[in-house]
């Protein structure tokens, strides 16, 4: 396909070794990512500034992630314990959705435990009548202001006797 096309953006992500294969999305993400700084700086809707500092905010993406593998110890026990059971709902904020949905699908691949992911907001909208001490709910946090609203969300789980679980995302700053 790519020499049948004028344009090709090709994320280099290598071989794919297996289904549940993280490295294409977020290879993805990253491409996606750039394409979006690029074309926001090109149009002026991304001063210069912030489209440098976004980027140099990614080159220490490997730093961040090496920093999440130090918590190998805490994941495994972690795994351990969500090993013994037999769903999972995943909640993502705004641009955190599709991580959510990334997680639950992975779950869903690697260890046949069934997961579904929803928008935070929705949790409410049913979802939250599945939320028992058997029903491990992961929330992708968000470091912006749509963590004030997941706050809630989180409340009403506790509150349920759900298995809470939050993974913050804080690897860009805003500039909102």
């Amino acid at each position: 396909m790519v020499r049948l096309t004028k344009l090709a953006f090709l994320t280099h992500a290598g071989t794919e070794i297996g289904v549940a294969s993280t490295k294409a999305f977020t290879t993805q993400l990253v491409g996606m990512f750039v394409l979006a700084v690029t074309l926001g700086t090109l149009r002026g809707h991304v001063i210069e500034k912030q489209g440098a500092d976004y980027l140099t905010q990614l080159r220490h993406l490997p730093a961040a992630l090496n920093s999440v593998l130090a918590l190998e110890p805490q994941i495994i026990a972690w795994s351990k314990e969500f090993s013994r059971k037999e769903n999972a709902l995943f909640l993502g904020s705004g641009l955190h959705y599709p991580i959510a949905l990334e997680g639950a699908l992975k779950l869903k691949e690697i260890s046949y435990i069934h997961a579904e992911a929803y928008p935070a907001g929705d949790l409410r909208h049913g979802p939250l009548a599945l939320v028992t001490e058997a029903m491990p709910v992961v929330t992708v946090a968000p470091n912006d202001t749509l963590l004030e609203k997941l706050k809630s969300n989180m409340q009403e789980v506790r509150a349920r006797g759900g298995e809470l679980s939050a993974l913050k995302v804080a690897i860009f700053k805003s500039y909102r």
